[in-house]
Formats: C-alpha cells, structure tokens, sequence
C-alpha cells in the first residue's frame, strides 16, 4: 500500500485492504487501458471515482494502473465513471497514435 493510504487509511471501510486487492484480483488489468497488473505491467490500484473512500459500490470503483490513475487526477469526478474511462481510453489512443506517426 502507499504511504498516502497509510497516512489516510482511517478514510477507509474496515476491510478496504482485502477488498480493494480481490478486486484487482478479479478484473486483473486496468479498465482503462488494458494492461495487466505485475511483472510486465504496471501495479494496479482501485479508484473512487467520485473521491469518497467510504463510497465503495462498483459503480465507484474503476480498477487503473498507476499511469492512467494519475491521469484520472485531472478529470472531474461529476463527469462519471463511464465518461472518465472513455476520456482516458481517449487520450491513450491519441498518444498512442503521436508515437506510431514518429516511427
């Protein structure tokens, strides 16, 4: 765990630690661009989409590695889980895209 949820973890549902990893465990890569979680990819987290730790529906929740989680930041939790996932696939597509043009 990161030392921001060690320094917040009272924030958190009793459990969170068991939930958030069987949740990880379960989807096993970030929803918003695909890769998996481990050797070869990035670690994974589990995002509250609108910021509220004691909010844990699944709807709330999106599984992300650590870089489109980080891009997550940037966006404004009322546009929805849906709509942050499609911006994030978005954006990745169109950075992927920048990378293929200069090779």
């Amino acid at each position: 765990m990161s030392s921001w949820f060690h320094r917040h973890r009272d924030l958190y549902p009793t459990g969170w630690t068991e939930f958030s990893r069987r949740l990880r465990e379960e989807v096993g890569q970030c929803e918003a661009c695909w890769c998996r979680n481990g050797p070869g990819g990035r670690r994974l987290s589990v995002d509250h989409v609108d910021g509220n730790q004691s909010n844990c529906r699944r709807s709330n929740l999106m599984v992300l590695c650590s870089r489109c989680h980080m891009l997550k930041w940037h966006l404004p939790a009322w546009l929805g889980r849906e709509e942050i996932l499609l911006r994030l696939r978005r954006r990745i597509e169109t950075e992927r895209a920048q990378l293929e043009f200069h090779f």
